[in-house]
């Protein structure tokens, strides 16, 4: 497998893994469970990623955050999930 493809599949295993998992764990505490502030708005749902943006693989890990980014803002302007935004 080129380097290429493998950081291909590396980020769409992140992204199916977060899809997957992601949904099971956002209750939070303080709000009964909704997960809706005091405000009426939903709390966001933070991700992290770990990618290489230095070194030797700076060539892979650059476009994978811009991918990254790009698909987070997408579903934030299509109102997140299930109203919640997310961030990185």
């Amino acid at each position: 497998m080129t380097g290429m493809k493998r950081g291909m599949m590396l980020l769409l295993a992140l992204v199916l893994l977060l899809g997957i998992t992601l949904p099971s764990g956002c209750a939070d505490e303080g709000t009964g469970g909704s997960g809706v502030s005091g405000g009426g708005e939903k709390e966001p749902y933070v991700l992290g990623a770990v990618l290489s943006l230095t070194g030797a693989q700076a060539g892979l890990g650059g476009p994978e955050k811009n991918a990254i980014l790009m698909e987070v803002a997408r579903i934030n302007e299509e109102g997140g999930i299930n109203g919640h935004p997310l961030e990185v």
